[in-house]
């Protein structure tokens, strides 16, 4: 109602509906607030007879001060309810949907056994491979899947109209939805006072409600019951709290402000680094790890352990991939081996293929009630290729298992570690006061807030770190410092991409190594 409210005066603004708040009583506290508040937003309540069986006026039409249009309001009190039907005559302009234009394929008619074929044979018949590098290859392997999938399915511009998403919406509520207007056509050609079609109309009306009342129980429940704590808490997050209605700032040019993000996100970040680059370097703890713990090569994968991976990972396809996620679902059994390859070429030389180190950062509100307008409530959330993820996965994995075999992790670290969270953070925090307590001691909690944490992370500070605090070295040491330089990132708006940009420091969120990677270069915090 507020972003309706602050529109520009010259829109015309129609608020109707059962607002449950008797304005005919001059003696309703609530009444006299609502229509105060009505009043300092420049708003006015036009019903002024009762609306409802009993004899109060609940249903409101709500227009602001300077309104001339609406006028010649009339009250249907034979409709099929018990509360008042308010007509009224108005010319105004039915508002422009909003529309969006997207890419998008013809996948459904996509012949994938053929599809497959095709894939499999141009693998087999490539040439030179020997001769290529392993970054040719990756781009090898992309070309290949994008250009045979141009072949069964063209991308092609499509303008689609944006409708509220309903994902409890079904076919049974649709007939039912059908069925109501249905009786309402019916009713309308009758006598007005037709008690028959009243009663019918009434009855499917009910129905409705009901079976779109136990739609939504059984989606939500299903959801619970299907949700981690993570889910659970998005869940409860999105039914609970209030959302901007608008997603991304106001804008004329989705070019300019995809540009505009960009700088800010950089400017934001360069400004946070400059200060640090006048201090003098840190001081390094060395673990003394035995030689034979010391983590100087990864072990190589096999097609199954890929397999487990990923399928036990929601497959999300990005701009950046190939192919999207249905498609690659459906090809996973012939580009598998590929995979594979690619991921252990990776492992034995410790390079990071140059094309997954381009990263598309989709400015997302930090919390849904804030300002949209406001660049600084926007978090870099960073999509990535598919099988990017699927490597850094593989690599994070032995890397943890490195950590935990020296018990090098930092014992009261409790993010981004497997069975530990907020319940063991505190639990612990909780313990020391107590104990502080019965000590007779004070207790003192201090608590930091890292500006941009994960992007103004160094780059040659976590290489070194990785060396002498956690004895990474050899072909593991030579990954990271590929994976984390020669990085760059665009800022996508609605399918718009600004320029690229090299990134200095940080590692990218929404990357599943860059969390693990965090705690260890803030290892000595603790």
């Amino acid at each position: 109602m507020r972003h309706w409210v602050t529109t520009p005066k010259e829109r015309h603004l129609i608020i109707c509906g059962d607002f449950n708040i008797h304005v005919d009583d001059p003696t309703n506290s609530d009444a006299r607030t609502f229509l105060d508040l009505l009043d300092s937003a420049g708003l006015k309540q036009l019903i002024q007879e009762p609306t409802h069986s009993r004899g109060h006026t609940l249903d409101l039409l709500i227009v602001r001060d300077n309104e001339e249009k609406v006028k010649n309001i009339a009250l249907l009190a034979s409709a099929p309810s018990d509360h008042a039907a308010i007509t009224l005559p108005a010319t105004l302009a039915r508002p422009q949907a909003d529309k969006k234009t997207i890419v998008t394929r013809n996948l459904r008619d996509v012949d994938y056994t053929s599809f497959r074929e095709s894939i499999e044979a141009i693998f087999k018949g490539a040439s030179n491979l020997d001769e290529m590098d392993f970054n040719a290859k990756v781009d090898l392997y992309n070309v290949t899947l994008s250009s045979t999938l141009d072949g069964y399915a063209p991308a092609r511009e499509k303008e689609i109209q944006l409708r509220p998403h309903a994902p409890w919406y079904n076919n049974a509520l649709r007939s039912s939805k059908q069925k109501v207007r249905r009786s309402e056509r019916k009713w309308r050609k009758s006598n007005p006072s037709s008690t028959v079609a009243k009663l019918e109309m009434h009855e499917a009306v009910t129905e409705y409600n009901c079976l779109l009342k136990r739609s939504k129980c059984s989606y939500h429940r299903k959801l619970i019951q299907t949700s981690g704590n993570k889910g659970l808490y998005q869940i409860v997050n999105k039914l609970t709290v209030e959302r901007s209605v608008q997603s991304l700032p106001s804008h004329t040019s989705k070019s300019k402000l995809s540009q505009d993000f960009l700088k800010f996100f950089v400017d934001k970040i360069s400004n946070l680094r400059t200060p640090l680059e006048k201090l003098p370097p840190p001081t390094f703890a060395i673990t003394n790890i035995p030689a034979t713990n010391v983590m100087q090569s990864f072990q190589p994968v096999r097609e199954d352990d890929i397999l487990k991976l990923v399928k036990s990972t929601e497959i999300k396809s990005c701009t950046l991939d190939p192919i999207p996620a249905p498609v690659f679902r459906e090809c996973l059994p012939v580009l598998l081996p590929a995979i594979t390859y690619i991921i252990n070429q990776s492992l034995r030389t410790g390079v990071f293929p140059a094309s997954f180190k381009s990263a598309l950062v989709v400015p997302t509100l930090k919390k849904p009630n804030l300002d949209p307008d406001c660049l600084s409530h926007y978090r870099p959330i960073s999509n990535l290729p598919f099988v990017s993820k699927v490597l850094e996965r593989v690599v994070c994995r032995q890397l943890l298992n490195h950590l935990h075999v020296n018990s090098l992790l930092a014992s009261r670290q409790s993010a981004y570690r497997p069975s530990y969270g907020v319940e063991t953070s505190l639990t612990r925090v909780q313990n020391d006061l107590l104990q502080s307590l019965d000590d007779e001691n004070e207790g003192i909690l201090v608590l930091l807030d890292l500006s941009s944490a994960f992007d103004t992370l160094d780059h040659g500070m976590l290489l070194h770190r990785l060396k002498v605090t956690f004895g990474v070295s050899g072909i593991p040491a030579d990954w990271f410092t590929s994976f984390l330089h020669e990085r760059e990132q665009h800022v996508i708006v609605h399918g718009v991409m600004s320029e690229a940009i090299p990134i200095r420091w940080g590692v990218p969120q929404g990357s599943v190594i860059g969390p693990l990677l965090f705690i260890c270069y803030t290892t000595p915090l603790q």
